[in-house]
């Protein structure tokens, strides 16, 4: 498969719900970082040749502010 056959995006969206939120009102990083790793798997998942598999080995994530919404 040539680059122009395979996908090159994915959007994903996740809703900011108390349920989701710290103690301080921010969205939980875990929440965030699951919904990426979720969107690069449905990613690779798209690219790879039938029958093969794939795990995600390590992911590092530095936030430098909260996402909040009135929830």
């Amino acid at each position: 498969a040539t680059l122009a056959d395979q996908a090159t995006e994915v959007r994903a969206e996740v809703d900011v719900t108390q349920r989701l939120s710290t103690m301080g009102g921010g969205l939980h990083g875990g929440a965030i970082m699951s919904v990426c790793d979720l969107a690069a798997a449905v990613l690779v998942g798209q690219n790879l040749p039938v029958g093969w598999g794939w795990t995600t080995a390590e992911s590092t994530t530095y936030f430098l502010r909260p996402v909040v919404a009135d929830v």
